[in-house]
């Protein structure tokens, strides 16, 4: 399962993973993203922007 939100803070990202979800994708992402993000899930790997845990808000 993966979560597809236009709020991509980095408290619900982390809130996701921890509660099961294999990745974390925003609306905003490139047209390169959407189909790479779910085979990277499809392929059992966690797909999690690097810019989705820069956010305010992440944990130190």
């Amino acid at each position: 399962m993966a979560l597809l939100s236009a709020n991509h803070g980095s408290l619900i990202i982390i809130d996701g993973l921890q509660r099961g979800t294999r990745g974390f994708i925003p609306k905003s992402s490139s047209p390169d993203v959407m189909p790479a993000a779910p085979r990277v899930i499809l392929a059992g790997g966690t797909y999690v922007p690097a810019s989705g845990l820069a956010h305010q808000g992440a944990p130190a």
